[in-house]
């Protein structure tokens, strides 16, 4: 699980499903949790088989009898688990005492259809597990895993973004470059001694050879820095009062690169049953579910913005590209 939740759900009367507006019901309950919800729906148990071996999902919902033979639950549940599969899952169905076919099967639920009520009821039997499933990811160990993750696809956004932004290669991008090279040579040369300048201009001369997708790519223009370089790009689209692009270094820092440093370097500790994350140095933050559920908002949040901007940026160079092209044509060969 990332910040994607991906169910699967097998009924042969998937319309009626639809119609009565269940599983809009649950997407929306996953989007309140701060996750990207897919539920992807198949009428037959071949298909779900088939799709169950491409993917991997965080909760299977089936109808126990999706025709006959072997397409009752039973069945399917001892493929799911004879491949390896387990997820969690749970059975529903309005036929009588259908549950007592699972009763030794380990990971599943079942919830009997009955009564008027009976869809509104199951609703919250998928919310519960949906929690269920959702808090075991929620510990440091998985949470800190689904943060590198995220973070690290942030990393690549960004420099998609700057990648794209220089590659005209026009006026204003030398200009934004030669920030950028200073801005490095300021900081390596922090880190050497005076009597070690011949070697800090050798480095600095290096540098300045490179494309600027080079250095995009290079190891000395870090996430701190082009971060910095980011929010250059939303002033020179005139993005800065638009909700969530202000003061980008700064929240993004906060909210991201720190984020990713302190969750790497935390040790958790239960005080008075509250459980506390802590970092050397710092002081303890509460952790628990809203806490994890914030990070998600916030980690989304910046996936939406950075897409939006790259679009634009990708937008501006392309129509540079061809003003460029429109001006000198390439020569025909003969």
């Amino acid at each position: 699980m990332k910040l994607k939740y991906k169910i699967l759900w097998i009924d042969d009367q998937m319309d009626d499903i639809l119609s009565i507006g269940t599983k809009d019901d649950i997407q929306d309950y996953l989007k309140e949790l701060e996750f990207e919800p897919t539920i992807d729906c198949y009428e037959t148990r071949a298909i779900a088989e088939e799709k169950l071996t491409q993917y991997q999902y965080d909760l299977i919902l089936s109808d126990y009898v999706i025709g006959a033979g072997e397409n009752r639950g039973n069945y399917l549940i001892e493929w799911i688990r004879s491949n390896g599969i387990f997820t969690e899952v749970l059975f529903y169905s309005a036929e009588k005492d259908f549950e007592k076919a699972l009763v030794k099967t380990d990971r599943i639920s079942y919830f009997s259809l009955v009564g008027d009520e009976g869809y509104r009821e199951f609703k919250q039997k998928v919310y519960w597990l949906i929690d269920q499933t959702v808090r075991k990811f929620e510990e440091l160990t998985p949470m800190r895993g689904l943060v590198m993750a995220e973070t690290s696809s942030l990393d690549s956004k960004v420099e998609n973004i700057l990648a794209d932004y220089f590659l005209p290669d026009d006026k204003e991008t030398d200009k934004l470059k030669e920030k950028i090279l200073k801005k490095i040579e300021d900081s390596l040369l922090s880190n050497f001694t005076k009597n070690e300048k011949f070697q800090t201009e050798l480095l600095a001369l290096k540098l300045r050879d490179k494309s600027a997708y080079e250095i995009v790519k290079g190891r000395v223009y870090d996430a701190s820095k082009k971060a910095w370089t980011i929010e250059k790009l939303i002033k020179l689209n005139k993005l800065e009062e638009k909700d969530g692009f202000s003061s980008f270094f700064e929240n993004y820092k906060k909210d991201v690169l720190d984020l990713r440093n302190n969750l790497a370097h935390a040790r958790s500790e239960i005080i008075d049953d509250i459980e506390w994350l802590i970092v050397d140095g710092g002081d303890p933050e509460k952790y628990g579910a809203e806490e994890c559920k914030e990070i998600r908002k916030c980690l989304r949040k910046y996936s939406t913005n950075l897409d939006e901007l790259h679009q634009i940026v990708s937008l501006n160079s392309q129509k540079i590209i061809d003003e460029k092209l429109q001006d000198n044509p390439p020569r025909k060969e003969n």
